[in-house]
């Protein structure tokens, strides 16, 4: 049996499969059980799904914080139950909106709103799911959410259809801006195609088809859709380690040379007040290691450490620091 794979997985999600058929497909291809993924896709929705792959679905936590950009299409005149065109209709009414007037109400529906989350969605009230209760027709009031959405940009403007692309925060829901955006122009608004073509650091232009995965198999992860674990988290700052400081991390300590070296961010997280994490890296082969982290008035504590594939003999490094 091959050894799991390490890394991140782009994907283009096709239409009417969830994000977990998805991930069993990949457990499936690539012989292994250990697969996740980073942000939940509709069923309806395409586009950029961000697989997680062996010790990479330990890092879930730092890529679910990324924003998301999405290119949506948004049918006027219509309000349905779950926001898309998949639901049932609730209410429709004429449209009389101009292309000025839409474009005017979708800038101004930028920036930090308080908008209630979909009933039809994945987010939990006492560890339920709320399209469990909403598929059971329980009443249960979905709850108001901040979220943050920016760089609007209209695409085409054919009513009752309007195609435009925006980019939102971690846990914003288009819907429930779209609905928004309806109630302000008066007419109602659903979703009608929603396609993610950015999920913070990656792009949909690197991601590979189901089709293209299956056909390649393993030889899909020397594709750019594969990310190693040692790029999976691009925005943190890296530190290499060898000899004695890498056997002592790994075996979940902190040498003071190590600390030494970080004199400078230990006093910029100080100054700033603001914590910093930093990926650890090894120097002899460059894979990560684990994840270290600074915090104001602390000293530097390892938050994650990632087992090597192969053994070490750590007795001497045991000794004190």
């Amino acid at each position: 049996m091959s050894a799991p794979v390490d890394g991140i997985l782009l994907v283009d999600k096709p239409t009417g499969k969830t994000s977990h058929d998805i991930v069993q497909r990949v457990r499936y291809v690539l012989g292994q059980r250990a697969v996740g993924h980073a942000g939940t896709l509709d069923p309806m929705a395409t586009g950029l799904l961000v697989l997680l792959l062996g010790q990479a679905t330990k890092l879930s936590d730092y890529l679910l914080q990324g924003d998301k950009g999405y290119q949506v299409q948004i049918q006027l005149g219509v309000l349905t139950d779950t926001g898309d065109t998949t639901g049932e209709i609730l209410a429709q009414k004429p449209v009389e909106t101009t292309q000025s007037q839409f474009e005017r109400e979708a800038i101004e529906l930028q920036g930090e709103l308080s908008l209630r989350v979909p009933k039809f969605a994945a987010a939990k009230i006492r560890g339920k799911p709320l399209y469990k209760y909403a598929r059971e027709q329980q009443d249960i009031e979905p709850p108001e959410k901040r979220m943050r959405f920016y760089e609007y940009k209209q695409i085409d403007f054919n009513l009752p259809y309007v195609n435009l692309e925006l980019k939102c925060s971690k846990g914003g829901y288009v819907r429930a801006w779209a609905e928004a955006l309806g109630a302000k122009l008066g007419c109602g608004a659903t979703v009608s195609c929603l396609r993610r073509f950015f999920s913070s650091p990656y792009h949909l232009s690197a991601s590979t088809t189901l089709d293209e995965m299956e056909t390649q198999s393993k030889g899909i992860l020397s594709s750019p859709s594969f990310i190693p674990m040692a790029a999976c988290l691009p925005h943190l700052e890296s530190l290499y380690l060898q000899g004695r400081d890498e056997l002592l991390f790994l075996n979940g300590q902190v040498s003071r040379s190590v600390q030494a070296r970080l004199i400078v961010q230990l006093r910029e997280v100080i100054g700033t007040q603001q914590a910093r994490e930093i990926s650890v890296l090894s120097a002899s082969d460059h894979k990560m290691l684990g994840i270290l982290e600074i915090r104001p008035g602390e000293e530097v504590k390892i938050r994650r450490v990632f087992p090597r594939s192969h053994p070490y003999d750590l007795d001497w490094a045991r000794s004190p620091l």
